[in-house]
């Protein structure tokens, strides 16, 4: 193992489940590398077949492995990777070792995402997306601008979702395909955010029927993160429909989701469902039982998944209730939750 590795495992793997300013820097310094080095690629076609089965392995796994985790483990590998783009290369090779690094840094930024740092996490998206521009590959470059619509989901402005999510569309084009069907599906939670409710329906149609149009592979459930499963599909549109206040269509998508999610290992999906769920309960009257619900999520969920997007999803919910309800004991008890996390 290279002093480089070593230093990136040393520092990740005892940053527990958030960002220490040593594991800032560790994940900083990677993609200035990797900004360095970008431009002048070269590696050999015997090798992509292994790079390429790495990278998409680290797309099966990213909902199953703790974030911190699979954050060291890609950033060790970026160590590799950087030594390859040094070597001399085909015109071919250098295409598909590019597609790799816009993959591979999307992977990071993603992460980032649910570490509740966006700032470096849009830093990595918009790396990921020069590499996707190099490629030439109209659908990559759509999908690396849907992750970052994601992450001004959590972090940014419903405006700038919707402006990325048309771009997005733009690029994919007519074409079925994985960012064709995801473009409408982030576009109509960006709309439910701000409350134009029959946009976020009919954007959700869209949704429904280009997902429909996808190939089979495009849906695998095994590749949560490059394909665009069923249950994904139905926890967009329950998140959806739950900020537009339409709760019970918003249960009915929640529980097809939930019984696809009973099927595999996943943790931050379902917990972002239940505070999606615990909204509801607010918006029928149910304060303390959201609050209940809510922090049963929290107490159960292991504490490698128990990550900064998480809480920023129980903020939401703390912020949803009418303030006559703030010094009730369950609402008081969700606060002391809440806040002790974020501090």
């Amino acid at each position: 193992m290279t002093r480089h590795n070593a230093w990136v495992r040393r520092v990740l793997d005892g940053a527990g489940a958030g960002l220490s300013e040593p594991a800032l820097e560790v994940i900083s310094t990677t993609r200035e590398r990797i900004d360095d080095t970008l431009g002048a690629c070269r590696v050999h076609l015997s090798v992509m077949d292994q790079w390429e089965r790495v990278v998409y392995r680290h797309g099966e796994v990213f909902s199953t492995v703790p974030p911190i985790t699979l954050l060291s483990d890609v950033l060790v590998d970026f160590g590799q990777l950087r030594k390859l783009l040094e070597q001399p290369q085909s015109l071919a090779a250098s295409q598909r070792l590019t597609r790799v690094v816009a993959l591979v840094t999307t992977v990071v930024g993603n992460l980032l995402c649910y570490l509740a740092n966006p700032t470096e996490s849009r830093a990595w998206l918009r790396t990921a997306g020069v590499a996707a521009d190099e490629t030439g590959d109209r659908a990559l470059r759509a999908w690396v601008l849907l992750q970052e619509a994601h992450l001004s989901l959590y972090f940014g402005n419903p405006h700038a979702v919707i402006e990325l999510t048309q771009q997005a569309t733009a690029l994919a084009g007519d074409k079925p395909s994985v960012a064709a069907a995801l473009a409408p599906a982030v576009a109509a939670r960006a709309l439910a955010l701000l409350g134009r409710a029959r946009e976020t329906e009919a954007a959700l149609e869209r949704a429904y029927a280009a997902h429909a149009r996808l190939r089979p592979e495009d849906t695998d459930p095994v590749n949560v993160l490059f394909n665009y499963p069923e249950r994904v599909l139905h926890f967009h549109a329950s998140n959806a429909l739950t900020h537009i206040h339409r709760t019970a269509r918003a249960y009915q998508e929640r529980k097809k989701a939930a019984a696809l999610y009973a099927k595999t290992s996943e943790h931050i999906h379902p917990a972002l469902m239940d505070m999606d769920h615990a909204l509801c309960l607010i918006y029928a009257g149910g304060v303390n039982e959201a609050c209940r619900y809510a922090q049963r999520t929290l107490r159960d969920l292991p504490s490698e998944y128990r990550v900064g997007i998480v809480w920023t999803r129980a903020r939401a919910v703390l912020d949803a209730i009418p303030a006559k309800f703030h010094q009730t004991p369950y609402v008081r008890a969700f606060q002391e939750v809440v806040v002790l996390a974020e501090a």
